[in-house]
């Protein structure tokens, strides 16, 4: 990768982590709904567009562990499910990559991508509630109480996801229509 090339994607990662951390204390502060995030937005969309596997793997770390330091940070095994749950959609974007679709295809794919991280992180991190924080009983029963419970979060997380990850490709798109020198070589 050449000079221009990395200040490009330190550029692109810095401003994802800026928007992931700011809407994440907005959230802390009351101004956006609970859950309301662009963490995995922000993997999907650096997964998908830098390079370097180091650079998209810093936007989430960064992001939570910037905002985390501010709002103050979680029980260990919390984090390492909650920090996990959100690199997993730089591999999505990595593999969304690597195939060559129509636009409309690539929009489908998009949303289909928001969606699958927003129940994966619903899923991980409800599963973990569970398990580590005692608030329900370990029988299938407590399982299905606490997944039922976070149903009202599940629908913020699932909306952020949609509305951050159309906004970030199609900036995207928009930016490198009309100024090609401002695109990343795939």
């Amino acid at each position: 990768m050449n000079k221009d090339q990395l200040k490009k994607e330190l550029l692109i990662a810095g401003g994802l982590i800026a928007l992931s951390v700011v809407v994440r204390l907005g959230v802390f502060e009351g101004a956006l709904p609970p859950n309301f995030a662009a963490v995995a937005s922000a993997s999907l969309f650096a997964g998908y567009l830098l390079r370097s596997r180091a650079i998209a793997l810093a936007v989430p770390l960064l992001s939570m562990l910037l905002a985390d330091a501010m709002i103050g940070f979680s029980p260990v095994t919390t984090m390492i499910v909650v920090y996990t749950a959100l690199i997993v959609p730089i591999t999505i974007g990595r593999w969304l990559r690597t195939k060559q679709w129509s636009a409309s295809t690539r929009f489908g794919a998009f949303g289909l991508s928001a969606v699958g991280a927003s129940i994966l992180f619903f899923a991980v991190t409800n599963l973990e509630t569970w398990f580590s924080w005692g608030l329900y009983p370990r029988t299938p029963s407590g399982l299905l109480s606490c997944y039922i419970a976070a149903l009202p979060f599940f629908k913020w997380t699932l909306a952020s996801n949609l509305v951050f990850t159309f906004g970030l490709f199609g900036m995207h798109a928009v930016a490198k229509a009309r100024v090609p020198a401002c695109a990343l070589p795939a």
